[in-house]
């Protein structure tokens, strides 16, 4: 149980830390850090939201 919820916060953290080397293409750098807590709901409610954050984790 405490393994998988030690997988699960890392998988979160490195979903964000991600998103935030690749956001400032696509968002101000002050609503980077919200977006960035709040990716895994916003991937699944905006398709905008989708789209960009697969654009930011490209190089």
């Amino acid at each position: 149980m405490n393994l998988l919820l030690l997988v699960l916060l890392a998988g979160y953290l490195y979903g964000a830390w991600r998103f935030m080397k690749g956001a400032n293409r696509f968002y101000q750098s002050d609503k980077a850090l919200p977006l960035a807590l709040a990716w895994p709901v916003l991937l699944l409610v905006s398709p905008d939201f989708r789209r960009n954050f697969n654009r930011a984790l490209k190089p």
